[in-house]
């Protein structure tokens, strides 16, 4: 027998060429022993090992599962009578994860009981939690029929076999066995990030933890991609009933609070922060807090509302606060029977946080109260001391400007008391934004200063810069500084990752350009006005797009735009004097002077003051579009003066403009050229080039005029 197998072996390194197949081959020393070391034969290697010492050269080859149409092929060659395009086709390879062999079965067992089960019952029965055992994977109705591969003929005895060769009397096996049992308590069939499964076994060393991994590759149980690992579905329902580690559960549910904890912190963030979501809400979402169960349940609701919320996604399909409310609903919930507690009253300082982005001021108001009352009921400082912050926007959002600016500051005095610096920042960044919005920015200024002073590292500098830019764009009218600003934090921003930072900054460097006649650029900066994003943000990029329009000489393409500002009633008071400035303007340059005029009512009904310069500026701007010139032109003036004297430049030269405007249609041009001249000194003064050159153009327009 030696000498017949020698002469095989000596056949195989002639040059005569062969195809020599190593069918499951899954030892190295096994190929390292039989494969021919020279000669014309070509060697193939079948396994499930996916990876092999590099001294013997192995080019590996992965075959991933099958495209979603080759898998309805496979299954339509057993059911030829069903059409390619029947839903349960898709559904059932969706459910075995296109696996070819689990596709193999399924349509043996379809063919053989195809008159005692219809498509849609062995889809229900494939959906039971123990799938890996049902019938057809096990190879009921095969009977004798030819196994395609020649292997065994059963899904839960390949993943046996496989699990088999692992030693719980080796170490290594071991921490195979725990690192396996813990991505089977992940996503089925998502990538697992490998830093994430590292946090699941975190006392482990972690070359111990990659010998591991090496392992459950050497056996063909895990798929080793770049910076990610896989486990198919099946094999995840198959580990799961096989109940490897008690402990992993646990285990990966503390390692995705953290995940949590990081992305509020900003240290999880960008792609590795997104391949952490379909995990974390997979797991959340099947946490039933049953009895004693409430708190690490509530955990991870808590945790999946803040890995959304901070994942800020410019393509996601709804705003932040839409998808992460759900997941604080849940967790406060589980939490309310329970009693007052820190971990409740932070589930509704995140609803009060949620309900602010989608510009709600009530629910904001109500939840913030909620908040406030459970912490001090809990004698938990760090969730009133926030919750008061959020009070205060929403009394803001409301109208009661004082009471919500008082609130705001007493959140950032509580906070330096208390040494919660992170919590002083974003208090002392949310009420200049306040300032801002109301027109006081010099008091703005002040407090810039004081955020610059607050040591909370990199996210409050972010917050600083943001807050100057705002200050300097919205408020004093200094484009070029705004400018400056932003720049600066946006390079922050794509340091940390911070996406959703990149965002609203990308909308306000867009606004900066516009002021600086950069409109090419602006235009490129700005995102589509349909795209979905959150509150404040949507309301920004709507009056950019506007704005953009009216200076670009095309009013037209923004008219939509502001009619459907026009048309809504729901945003609150302070939205519909930002937007429906602009979209006054917008409709009166067009010539919808009644829509304009319908505008200006509702928003002197909500109750706006009445000497409030943006509503002056309103009223002038629809009074002159409708022939009321010197209505307008008494509004148009009290507004210029209004701004003036808040230190606004940029809003007191639109206003400035605007009259000019009114003041020479009747006939007044010496004082219209007074105002221009006024104007265009102080536009470039401050560089604002768009401004200047439109004062320039109009006096150029009356000069000619003459």
């Amino acid at each position: 027998m030696e000498e017949r197998v020698q002469r095989v072996k000596d056949a195989w390194q002639s040059a005569t060429p062969r195809l020599l197949v190593f069918d499951n081959c899954e030892e190295e020393t096994l190929l390292d022993a039989w494969r021919p070391a020279s000669g014309g034969c070509r060697v193939l290697v079948t396994s499930r090992r996916s990876n092999w010492s590099a001294t013997l050269g192995v080019a590996v080859l992965p075959l991933d599962i099958l495209p979603r149409p080759d898998s309805i092929e496979l299954l339509r060659r057993f059911r030829p009578d069903l059409a390619p395009d029947d839903p349960g086709l898709d559904a059932i390879a969706a459910e075995l994860g296109d696996l070819p062999l689990a596709l193999h079965l399924a349509g043996s067992y379809l063919s053989v009981y195809r008159d005692e089960i219809s498509l849609d019952g062995y889809l229900t029965e494939l959906r039971r939690s123990e799938v890996v055992q049902h019938a057809s994977l096990l190879g009921a109705g095969l009977d004798d029929s030819v196994s395609p591969t020649h292997h065994v003929q059963g899904v839960a005895q390949t993943f046996a076999l496989c699990l088999g060769r692992l030693d719980r009397e080796r170490e290594v096996d071991r921490i195979a066995i725990g690192l396996l049992a813990r991505m089977a308590c992940l996503a089925p069939g998502e990538p697992v990030p490998r830093d994430l499964l590292a946090r699941t076994l975190e006392d482990v060393d972690s070359l111990l933890r990659a010998d591991g991994l090496r392992r459950l590759g050497t056996v063909g149980l895990v798929e080793d991609g770049d910076g990610s690992l896989r486990l198919h579905r099946l094999l995840v329902r198959f580990v799961r009933q096989e109940g490897l580690d008690p402990t992993a559960q646990s285990a990966v549910a503390q390692a995705l609070i953290g995940c949590g904890k990081d992305a509020e912190e900003h240290h999880l963030t960008g792609p590795a922060l997104a391949a952490v979501i379909p995990h974390l809400v997979d797991v959340a979402g099947a946490a039933d807090g049953g009895t004693g169960e409430e708190g690490p349940a509530a955990e991870l609701c808590f945790a999946a509302g803040q890995i959304l919320q901070f994942t800020g996604s410019p393509g996601a399909v709804s705003p932040w606060h839409e998808l992460a409310r759900p997941w604080y609903e849940r967790a406060r919930a589980l939490l309310e029977p329970t009693g007052p507690s820190e971990d409740l009253a932070l589930v509704y300082v995140r609803l009060a946080g949620a309900a602010i982005f989608a510009l709600d001021g009530a629910r904001t108001v109500a939840a913030a109260e909620r908040a406030i009352a459970i912490a001090t009921e809990a004698g938990a400082h760090m969730p009133r001391i926030w919750a008061y912050q959020y009070l205060g926007l929403g009394l803001v959002q409301l109208g009661h400007v004082a009471e919500g600016l008082e609130a705001v500051d007493r959140s950032y005095r509580d906070a330096v008391a208390a040494g919660l610096n992170v919590i002083a920042a974003n208090a002392l960044y949310n009420s200049i934004l306040i300032c801002v919005q109301h027109f006081w920015p010099l008091e703005a200024l002040e407090r810039v200063n004081a955020l610059k002073a607050v040591q909370a590292g990199s996210i409050a500098q972010l917050q600083a810069l943001r807050a100057e830019g705002a200050v300097h764009l919205w408020g004093l009218g200094w484009p070029r500084r705004a400018l400056a600003a932003y720049e600066e934090a946006l390079a922050l921003a794509r340091k940390g990752q911070l996406t959703y930072y990149e965002n609203w900054l990308q909308v306000q460097l867009a606004v900066a350009h516009i002021h600086l006649d950069h409109l090419d650029t602006a235009r490129d900066l700005l995102p589509d006005s349909s795209a979905s994003r959150e509150g404040q943000d949507r309301v920004d990029v709507l009056w950019a797009a506007m704005r953009l329009a009216l200076d670009s000489g095309q009013p037209g393409a923004a008219q939509t735009v502001a009619e459907d500002v026009a048309a809504d009633e729901a945003p609150p008071v302070r939205v519909q004097m930002f937007l429906g400035d602009a979209a006054v303007e917008v409709l009166a340059t067009v010539g919808r002077t009644a829509e304009a005029a319908a505008l200006v009512e509702r928003v002197t009904a909500a109750g706006v003051d009445p000497a409030h310069p943006l509503l002056l500026r309103m009223r002038g701007r629809a009074a002159a579009a409708a022939g009321g010139l010197e209505e307008a032109i008494v509004d148009l003036q009290r507004a210029a003066n209004a701004f003036r004297l808040a230190g606004c430049g940029g809003e007191e030269s639109r206003s400035r403009l605007a009259l000019a405007r009114a003041l020479a249609e009747a006939g007044s041009t010496e004082t219209a050229e007074a105002e221009l001249r006024a104007t265009l000194k102080s536009t470039e003064e401050r560089g604002a080039v768009f401004e200047a050159r439109l004062a320039r153009a109009m006096l150029g327009n009356i000069g000619s005029a003459r």
